[in-house]
């Protein structure tokens, strides 16, 4: 991971042809650069390339499974339905309203001197 940010910018400078131009510019490089090829690793190269890129297909085979199992338990988010308009007329809107309450009439002022009696 700590050479990610390189790594991705280099593969975004091989605009076509996926993962191999990739692979050629890094083994490229280890051909101009060191004796990777032809010095005293000359007769372990392949075979720690085969290392490494087993070592990996096999992290990522383990890695998937372990998403896969993982998902089985997650519930799946349901999709919201999609926001529809429709035009009502004044009679359907009325049907839909809540019943309005009609309110009690204020009831006179008592008469306190009517209580006592």
């Amino acid at each position: 991971e700590r050479f990610d940010a390189m790594l991705l910018h280099m593969a975004q400078q091989h605009e076509v042809g996926g993962i191999e131009p990739l692979l050629d510019t890094f083994f490229g490089f280890l051909r101009r650069k060191t004796d990777f090829f032809t010095g005293v690793m000359q007769g372990k190269a392949e075979g720690m390339v085969l290392d490494a890129f087993r070592k990996h297909c096999d992290q990522a085979r383990k890695e998937k499974e372990k998403k896969a199992a993982s998902d089985k338990f997650e519930k799946p988010i349901p999709k919201p339905e999609p926001a529809t308009i429709e035009e009502i007329t004044t009679e359907g809107a009325k049907a839909m309203a809540p019943p309005v309450l009609e309110k009690e009439a204020p009831s006179a002022p008592v008469d306190e001197s009517k209580l006592e009696e």
